[in-house]
């Protein structure tokens, strides 16, 4: 059995192979949405890839490395956008508009052998062509936003608390930040409590489904 290394680092572009595959691996409240597409780009598209694309965001991979294996894998990521309103921009005049030529709304197989979107593809394409804004809330809380996914090999393992520790260091020490918000799937009870133990909290004018962290209230215990 090879030595195994697992550690954090630094994001970039070339994960987004891996980042896509890892969206797509815990799309469904934690679990896989591979059953749920048929266009298996399309949840990547919309909340990883970008990230590691857009001059406004960045972000942190876990990765596993096997001792005398050449590759990488990742196995988790945790994405930041910590300018979310140059971000959206970026997102609508960089982005989006190729993936809109791709996937045009509504979506047309090629073919006759290719199959039909399903209704999650059909959701993602909406939002595609039709994205989220942040609102007044979520922007006064703070301009940093957040996504963090962990395959489910590597939960439970202290790996999670480490990443958003390390995504709380960044944002305060290099972009002068005292916060940052997320959006969590209500039926994904596990990151419901994740997230309450780490600090973080309903945000007062925000949806329901949004959570925000304090740094303050940063319990890197």
């Amino acid at each position: 059995m090879p030595d195994r290394q697992i550690f954090i680092r630094r994001a970039t572009s070339a994960d987004t192979q891996y980042l896509n595959h890892i969206c797509l691996l815990t799309g469904d409240a934690g679990k896989s949405a591979e059953e749920k597409y048929t266009l298996k780009q399309l949840p990547g598209l919309l909340w990883a890839d970008p990230y590691v694309n857009c001059p406004s965001a960045t972000g942190f991979v876990l990765v596993d490395h096997r001792t005398g294996e050449e590759d990488e894998k990742v196995v988790g990521y945790i994405l930041v956008a910590f300018d979310t309103v140059s971000f959206e921009r970026e997102l609508e005049e960089d982005w989006f508009p190729q993936w809109r030529v791709t996937y045009p709304n509504p979506y047309v197989p090629p073919d006759a052998d290719s199959p039909s979107p399903t209704e999650s593809d059909l959701r993602v394409l909406g939002w595609i062509h039709k994205p989220y804004k942040a609102n007044a809330a979520e922007l006064a809380f703070s301009p940093a936003h957040m996504h963090i996914d962990i395959l489910p090999e590597y939960q439970g393992q202290g790996w999670g608390k480490k990443m958003v520790g390390k995504l709380v260091e960044f944002l305060r020490e290099e972009k002068g930040l005292k916060a940052v918000w997320l959006g969590l799937d209500l039926r994904n009870e596990n990151a419901k409590r994740f997230y309450g133990h780490l600090g973080f909290k309903a945000i007062q004018g925000a949806a329901e489904h949004m959570m925000g962290l304090n740094f303050s209230d940063w319990k890197d215990i």
